[in-house]
């Protein structure tokens, strides 16, 4: 069976390398094959070029526009909705699978027009995620617009996914239609690569300036939804629970939006690590951490806590996210962080150094 994989993001993308290439490599075999259609920013593309052709994916490509925001998405819908059209008729096609609200658009039409079923990977909701990133305002026209065209689009479609329990029991209330169609399948992680049996290379994190001690460890973006700020105040109470300890940043993003109190300037380290380069540095810390605004983000699972807890990680985190809270306290796979306040960071704090040492 043909089955034409549709992202919004460049192939190289982390998200795709770790979620979607890794659940293609499932997958794909003499009975399956998969046409690849992601959009791009880079133009040295061959590397990963290279690593389709030896899976055995046909690739195509459409430029990526960023700017302006709403325009730019527009017309790069129409862009893959052609280029969508031209790939149904050049092979034969059973299955489309979106992985997210973007893909789900472009799909539309040209799944409609032909018969071919659309799979729709929904990665949580669009609309309330950019509300969360303060990139939306909820009363606004474009948030309800996003939101309304989310539910149709699940309505078409004969079978779609969530990332949560959560968000399944809640759809399923809103619209009792939705359960024969709902699977939840949660952000994964490639227990090939990130091993809690292997021990990190201590040498590694010695590269940047990090001895002994504690290493807290954030992977991933540093804007948007991510509340950086947060995890910077706990970390400022947690601290003086240890020793010594260290706050490493793991991101492609730019250090500089980082705001820094100079009383731990010198804990904090930032690395722009290889895709290659990650395992190895979570296995060489000691605690996995991150906030989440929390609003509506019942429907999220994030790819970096799945990694956190393969590397052999504790977790620090806020409540609301998901079932990780959940996951988190009847397991005893860290610790959550309530409200954001210094009397919340104090006993989550205590309740992390205890569970350090009980091991």
């Amino acid at each position: 069976m043909a089955v034409l994989f549709i992202s919004y993001q460049e192939a190289s993308d982390p998200l795709m390398l770790s979620q979607g290439l890794s659940y293609i490599k499932g997958l794909i075999d003499k009975q399956n094959s998969f046409i690849l259609l992601t959009y791009e920013k880079n133009t040295n593309e061959s590397k990963i070029a290279s690593l389709l052709r030896s899976l055995g994916i046909t690739w195509y490509t459409q430029r990526y526009h960023s700017r302006p925001r709403l325009f730019a998405t527009i017309y790069d819908i129409f862009v893959g909705i052609f280029s969508t059209f031209r790939i149904l008729k050049t092979h034969p096609v059973k299955l489309i699978h979106t992985r997210g609200f973007i893909p789900a658009l472009i799909a539309y039409l040209p799944a409609r027009l032909s018969g071919t079923p659309v799979f729709f990977d929904t990665r949580g909701f669009l609309a309330d995620k950019y509300v969360g990133g303060r990139l939306l305002k909820e009363e606004s026209i474009s948030y309800k617009t996003m939101k309304a065209a989310e539910h149709f689009l699940l309505k078409q479609v004969p079978a779609f996914a969530v990332e949560t329990q959560r968000h399944k029991d809640i759809l399923i209330n809103e619209c009792p239609e939705y359960k024969e169609k709902i699977t939840v399948i949660p952000c994964c992680v490639d227990t090939e690569r990130f091993n809690l049996i292997k021990k990190g290379d201590g040498n590694i994190l010695r590269r940047y300036g990090v001895s002994e001690g504690i290493v807290f460890s954030y992977l991933g973006k540093l804007s948007t939804w991510y509340m950086i700020k947060e995890m910077l105040d706990f970390y400022e109470i947690a601290r003086t629970l240890f020793k010594k300890s260290y706050f490493v940043f793991l991101t492609q993003d730019d250090p500089k939006s980082l705001n820094i109190p100079n009383s731990f300037k010198n804990e904090i380290v930032t690395i722009r690590p290889s895709y290659e380069d990650i395992p190895n540095l979570l296995a060489s810390s000691d605690i996995g951490i991150f906030f989440i605004n929390p609003y509506k983000r019942y429907n999220s699972c994030p790819v970096k806590y799945g990694e956190y807890l393969a590397s052999g990680l504790p977790v620090v985190i806020n409540s609301g996210i998901g079932d990780c809270d959940k996951m988190v306290r009847s397991h005893k796979l860290g610790v959550v962080v309530g409200d954001f306040t210094p009397t919340n960071y104090t006993k989550a704090a205590s309740e992390l150094k205890q569970l350090l040492q009980e091991g």
